[in-house]
């Protein structure tokens, strides 16, 4: 193999895939990098056997070939490589020498032979999709998903059709955010259920681009193809949670404020959160501003005081802030709507119709 490229393309792809490829003693060559010659193109690809990724980068390709080389290693090399913009890859007797018109490296290679074949997945149903929203779906919501693994559905992301929109979910059971992409493209789109962890990667290898996609789903996976990339995901066979019955319909305590004034907030006594992150709402709405208060023993108490309107019973209860600031990045409007369905029930946090995100989270019991 003997090829040229630039270097800032090869760059990409592999700050794209490296943490895709993982070390795994009984399969050493899932460390790897696969990278393949052909035609005007160079292949790079890089799988863990759950995920898989491929990108093409265009390249003038002097002699055909295909090497694996460890992905970590590699990944330092070209970041770390001085020089021009050029770069090319020479396969030699059992070394990569990666070369630009002031520095060489040589690496050694690893057999191509054992590198597991990434499965594309055509033949199931297709559904084009701009990749930039599906990017933004999953982002919107993924901090609500599980970390834990003993409950694969809730440490998924949920996506399913519904009313010419796509919907993405995702919950541990504590809090959960819902957001609403609009489609007309999604006739043909199942529900399913990526694991959080795939999503992150799904997420560091497409964002940024503005592109249409075809998204083919099979019996247990998804995968995606733009016009350079295509990454596939195993999905979760399982059943999310319905989530819409614990939705409060209306609530006995409404209030509208501003997004920043709430933030602000919840920053102006973040000194006095004690280990629960407890911060307690105390709403007083025929004088038209709520209370917001924390202690700490150990260091001291604080409350803050905001400016709302509001309609309903007056109501004190206590919610982890930090759940609270995690929804804001998921609003676009500047103004919110906070809805307490009662004691011991959860709180609905919406923005206006054009965030087509909403918000829910459970109080704290103590």
């Amino acid at each position: 193999m003997y090829i040229e490229c630039q270097k800032d393309k090869l760059s990409e792809f592999v700050i794209r895939a490296e943490k895709i490829a993982n070390k795994n003693a009984s399969l050493p060559i899932l460390a790897c990098l696969l990278l393949v010659a052909k035609d005007k193109n160079i292949i790079g690809k890089a799988t863990n056997l759950e995920i898989g990724v491929e990108m093409s980068i265009p390249a003038k390709v002097n002699k055909e070939g295909v090497v694996a080389i460890s992905a970590n290693i590699f990944s330092q090399a070209i970041n770390n490589l001085q020089g021009g913009k050029t770069v090319s890859l020479e396969e030699k007797n059992g070394f990569l020498v990666i070369k630009n018109d002031i520095s060489e490296i040589q690496l050694k290679t690893q057999s191509p032979q054992d590198f597991p074949l990434i499965p594309k997945g055509e033949d199931g149903e297709v559904v084009n999709f701009k990749i930039k929203d599906f990017v933004y779906g999953l982002k919107t919501v993924i901090f609500s998903s599980s970390l834990s693994s003993i409950k694969p559905e809730l440490g998924s992301v949920y996506v399913y059709p519904e009313n010419q929109e796509l919907v993405f979910v995702a919950t541990d059971s504590f809090r959960l955010s819902e957001k609403r992409i609009v489609s007309k493209q999604i006739n043909n789109f199942p529900s399913i259920l990526i694991p959080q962890k795939n999503c992150l990667e799904l997420i560091r290898v497409f964002d940024g681009l503005n592109e249409d996609a075809n998204l083919f789903f099979g019996k247990n996976q998804i995968n995606i193809s733009t016009s350079t990339t295509h990454f596939t995901s195993r999905i979760v066979d399982g059943s999310f949670p319905d989530y819409k019955q614990i939705i409060p319909k209306k609530g006995e305590t409404v209030i509208h404020c501003l997004k920043q004034d709430l933030f602000d907030g919840l920053k102006a006594i973040t000194v006095v959160f004690d280990k629960f992150n407890q911060v307690t709402f105390d709403t007083k709405i025929k004088e038209g501003f709520i209370i917001l208060s924390s202690k700490n023993t150990d260091v001291g108490e604080g409350e803050c005081k905001l400016k709302i309107k509001g309609e309903g019973e007056d109501i004190v209860i206590s919610f982890n802030q930090q759940y609270i600031k995690e929804s804001f990045s998921g609003f676009t409007d500047d103004s919110i709507t906070l809805t307490f369905g009662g004691p011991h029930k959860p709180l609905l946090i919406e923005g206006g119709k054009s965030s087509y995100f909403r918000y829910l989270v459970m109080p704290m019991n103590r």
